[in-house]
């Protein structure tokens, strides 16, 4: 039996911080999306830098305001966006192994650069499963701690008994994860051709520009209007009066769409499963960590690659995340 142990208490819940893994797969036809970590690149390096299984439980930290006291000795480590984390009051060291003591107070004073950060514990934490997965899923009150996000007063606890996985010191080369400005790879979708042949070309060179509206069901970018052919001439009913209008189908995790051809919604892990509006894309998976990081005013520019180039760039980035198993 595995031993479990109070880790920490929390004194602040900050912004919207919530315990967060890999997701849960196998529901959307339930409605149920993945939800887990955003960044899904920083979560992963975070687990293999203090040598845990991947689908070990972190916590996700938005914009900052979290504030831990530790119950108990353990091990650490902070990964993802800099949100000015402190040990003590000191400035804290990201993507490495850290020791902490019983006592310590980890806080996050505020973001410095990126939107989110993760917090990784030796062993993982233990909050109950649902679905086979102790994300948090707010919308629905699922998951993590009692659903919800993390508030003042809560203790969270760890599985502390080391997994045995040989810890990995992170090589500076892979703590370059957020290219400014933002370049994100995609693969055309289902109804790109539904757009004038023009407005697909301008969609692949324009700069688009992240709104304040922005979230884990997704985020909407602004950018040139896209324009739909004439619908009388697609010989097939569209679902809606709109042209960006379809019968409602299932939404990959990162799909493009395009309502009225007048922004870009990249819905997220806690997106809806299904939806009416047409799909420009998805973006490939081997890059939508990428938009857990984003803030409103960055900007994205869509570089469209083949299908096999998408499960050529995931190959590669799980052959980075795993190299030293």
């Amino acid at each position: 039996m595995e031993r479990i142990m109070n880790v920490c208490k929390v004194l602040r819940g900050g912004v919207f911080s919530t315990v967060q893994d890999l997701g849960r797969k196998g529901y959307y036809a339930e409605g149920i999306p993945m939800s887990g970590a955003f960044d899904t690149m920083a979560y992963r390096l975070g687990n293999r830098i203090i040598g845990n299984a991947e689908p070990a439980a972190g916590i996700e930290v938005l914009w900052g305001g979290l504030v831990l006291e530790f119950l108990s000795s353990t091990t650490i480590a902070i990964t993802g966006g800099d949100l000015g984390a402190t040990l003590d009051t000191k400035p804290l060291p990201m993507w490495q192994n850290i020791k902490v003591s019983e006592g310590q107070v980890l806080a996050f004073a505020g973001r410095k650069t990126g939107l989110r950060a993760y917090v990784s514990f030796i062993g993982g934490l233990d909050v109950p499963l649902f679905l086979g997965s102790r994300s948090t899923y707010t919308i629905l009150g699922k998951g993590g701690v009692e659903g919800r996000k993390l508030q003042e007063g809560d203790v969270l606890s760890n599985f502390a008994d080391a997994p045995g996985i040989k810890p990995y010191p992170l090589p500076d080369a892979m703590r370059s994860l957020y290219p400014q400005p933002w370049k994100v790879r995609m693969v055309y979708g289902l109804q790109y051709t539904f757009f004038t042949e023009e407005s697909v070309k301008e969609f692949a060179v324009a700069t688009w520009k992240v709104t304040h509206q922005l979230d884990r069901t997704g985020l909407r970018l602004r950018g040139p209007q896209l324009k739909y052919k004439d619908r009388s001439a697609m010989g097939r009913g569209l679902g809606g009066v709109d042209p960006s209008n379809i019968p409602t189908e299932g939404n990959p995790l990162g799909c493009i769409e395009c309502p009225a051809g007048t922004e870009l919604i990249v819905l997220g892990p806690d997106g809806p499963c299904e939806g009416g509006y047409a799909k420009l894309g998805t973006v490939i998976t081997a890059d939508f960590y990428l938009f857990g990081q984003m803030m409103q005013g960055d900007e994205v520019v869509f570089e469209p690659v083949s299908l096999v180039k998408a499960y050529e760039a995931l190959y590669q980035q799980n052959s980075m995340v795993n190299q030293s198993k």
